[in-house]
């Protein structure tokens, strides 16, 4: 078995711009990973260990069943967690991943002095809205209030050696110290190479991993750090899927350490309500961001979501669903949106049918509303066919005919309701 070896360790302040880093030793790995921190005004307060490395390389590294060898010091704690069961979660996640060891030096269970602050992303997106107008001093039910807003530069923007994905990181600092002067908050921005080690793995099978070790290069200037849901507890599951959220709930306490919680925040309510939840903020009628379109084409947009995406498609039904779409029209194109309605209707419902749950919210709040959109029969034969061929169904009479017209029969009687 091969090794990945961490060690030398440093951390440097120059103009205002801390940045932490290791050196990586590791056949067809970068030599160097590193963090970039602009919003701190020094690193005193910072741990410095390597628990933000380990968790950066815990999912390469058993993509490629090397151990993790560390010339220094991790946390106690997270170092249990790793090597046992969050290692059989992530198997049960993505069955070709293979157990490995993380061997550091020393393990220290050392707690340092609270600092009380506390963290959270800012995306700009519904659930990071939730998530700050719920942990806020006007909110009576919860003692934990945000005190800073981060925005990590780890994936999401797109590949690390994409030009394109510089501009739009800048972009969205600026956007995260606006919203930072509107709320009084402080605003954190970390960049990174982090997302050149995830080479032939997803970012949506990645993200909580890449997010979470950013935030643990913070570790000590946050007490706790809140990553917000995109699912509900009802579809929280440890199972083989697209996307590592499903399980947030579960492997977020077990990459905490002695210094440092973190929290799924607001998995007990679902995306339809998170978004009713926007028009209580101007900010977010003025900010919401959605858009997953590549960084290329947010570059060049002028308003701040592309409104042809797939989240950008659920999210404008959602919206004129809940009847308040016509407030978010400086943030979307809504004569897109009017002219490629019943096309994006029909996606939402081939998704559902994919067994998105999110999808299947949007769907069923979109009927209950009553948005006179028609889905055709021939449009699920098509999206049965095209499903039988992707699962590697190559023949016409491998593909389920009998399911796909019971589900047709199904959508006469939803279209009653349309």
């Amino acid at each position: 078995m091969n090794t990945i070896l961490l060690e030398e360790i440093s951390c440097t302040l120059d103009e205002g711009l801390i940045r932490v880093s290791c050196s990586v030793n590791a056949v067809g790995l970068p030599d160097i990973l590193w963090f970039e921190i602009k919003g701190l005004s020094g690193y005193d307060s910072l741990t410095l260990s390597y628990n933000w490395a380990v968790v950066a390389l815990l999912f390469p590294a058993m993509q490629r069943g090397d151990n993790i060898i560390v010339k220094g010091c991790v946390s106690e704690r997270l170092h249990t967690n790793i090597n046992n069961d969050l290692q059989l979660l992530l198997q049960v996640f993505q069955p070709s991943l293979r157990k490995i060891q993380v061997k550091p030096d020393t393990v220290t269970k050392e707690k340092i002095l609270n600092t009380g602050r506390v963290g959270t992303g800012f995306s700009a997106g519904v659930d990071s809205f939730a998530t700050l107008q719920h942990f806020s001093e006007e909110n009576a039910s919860t003692s934990i209030e945000v005190t800073d807003i981060c925005t990590f530069n780890v994936g999401a923007m797109g590949r690390y050696e994409n030009p394109d994905v510089e501009t739009v990181y800048d972009d969205y600092c600026k956007r995260t110290a606006r919203y930072a002067g509107i709320s009084g908050k402080n605003a954190i921005c970390v960049n990174s190479n982090v997302d050149s080690f995830y080479r032939g793995l997803n970012f949506q099978k990645t993200h909580t991993f890449s997010n979470i070790s950013a935030a643990l290069v913070l570790e000590g200037y946050f007490d706790c750090y809140l990553y917000a849901s995109s699912f509900p507890f009802k579809d929280t599951a440890v199972k083989e899927t697209y996307d590592c959220s499903y399980f947030d709930p579960v492997s977020l306490p077990m990459l905490s350490t002695e210094n440092i919680t973190f929290m799924s925040a607001m998995a007990g309510i679902n995306r339809v309500d998170k978004t009713r939840l926007l028009v209580q903020s101007q900010a977010a009628m003025q900010m919401l961001n959605v858009c997953v379109a590549s960084a290329e084409t947010r570059e060049k947009l002028i308003k701040p979501n592309c409104s042809v995406c797939w989240k950008c498609q659920r999210t404008l039904i959602t919206l004129e669903a809940l009847g308040i779409i016509d407030k978010f029209s400086s943030v979307f194109d809504l004569s897109v949106y009017k002219e490629e309605k019943c096309k994006f209707y029909r996606n939402l419902f081939f998704k559902m049918l994919d067994g998105d749950p999110l999808a299947k919210e949007a769907f069923y709040l979109a009927k209950k509303s009553g948005l006179k959109v028609q889905i055709r029969i021939t449009d699920y034969i098509v999206g049965a066919g095209k499903k039988g061929l992707k699962s590697g169904n190559k023949t016409l009479k491998n593909i389920p005919f009998i399911k796909c017209f019971r589900l047709a029969r199904k959508q006469r009687r939803l279209n009653k309701n349309f």
